[in-house]
């Protein structure tokens, strides 16, 4: 078996790939299990939402959540979740959920992993090479994760507002124009095709989303699923009110 804690992250040919991708055979098949976003153009009036949906292209990612590319840069990125528990099969898994941009440069948030039927629940930053992997985390705690970049530094933090835990990375700046929100499916089993399946996880509501300081729903982002042919593995609900929160529900492992 393989087990993989610190990643190594990039691209191939065949799209974005993110952790130990065991052979290129498994790569590509990562690269076509990608889902079919939705676009979502949001309007809040008298605190209702109006939500026009056209399709959009295939996800950059293996995951769920929302991506947005701002049209005048990229400076900052957060949202607070609860930790959720997950149900393990008997592999070794991973995945993230947090904020994380599609080349694999730069993630912060909490990885959930399995050792067979054991869970492990641990703090991740990643930025540019520069990692920083802790555990103390458990499921239930509230956490806030954000993504900072400048001129000279690209900075991710984890800050858990239950135990008081902070944990953060930095690195001179590949900068990144668009990030994601929500969960990032890794390739680390020896027993699977890539991706690994989904762990099973709770209900997990993504709230206090903000990117370069105003709401999620200003930066008319993509909405993704993740699935699997024409099965939902992990379904992405609607933006909403006031335009920052959105939940992600497990419905399937692949």
């Amino acid at each position: 078996m393989i087990k993989v804690r610190t990643f190594l992250l990039g691209r191939n040919g065949n799209g974005f790939t993110r952790g130990r991708i065991v052979n290129a055979q498994k790569a590509a098949r990562r690269a076509r299990r990608v889902a079919g976003g939705l676009v979502a153009s949001i309007l809040c009036l008298g605190g209702f939402m109006m939500v026009e949906v056209v399709p959009a292209s295939a996800s950059p990612i293996t995951g769920a959540g929302y991506g947005a590319t701002p049209p005048f840069g990229l400076a900052s990125a957060s949202a607070t979740f609860k930790v959720p528990t997950i149900t393990c099969p008997s592999d070794d898994v991973q995945q993230l959920m947090g904020v994380f941009d599609a080349g694999g440069d730069l993630f912060a948030g909490i990885s959930s992993s399995c050792s067979g039927s054991t869970p492990t629940y641990e703090f991740y930053d990643f930025v540019n090479g520069s990692s920083n992997v802790k555990s103390g985390v458990k499921p239930g705690d509230v956490v806030v994760t954000s993504m900072s970049q400048t001129g000279n530094k690209e900075a991710t933090e984890v800050h858990d507002i239950t135990s008081g835990a902070y944990w953060y990375a930095y690195a001179p700046p590949n900068p990144d124009s668009t990030i994601y929100v929500g969960l990032d499916d890794l390739c680390v089993s020896s027993s699977f095709s890539c991706p690994d399946p989904v762990i099973q996880f709770t209900k997990t509501k993504f709230s206090n989303v903000q990117i370069n300081g105003d709401y999620l729903s200003f930066e008319k982002p993509t909405q993704y699923d993740e699935t699997s042919g024409s099965k939902t593995l992990v379904a992405t609900s609607n933006i909403g009110s006031p335009g920052d929160n959105f939940t992600l529900t497990f419905k399937a492992s692949g």
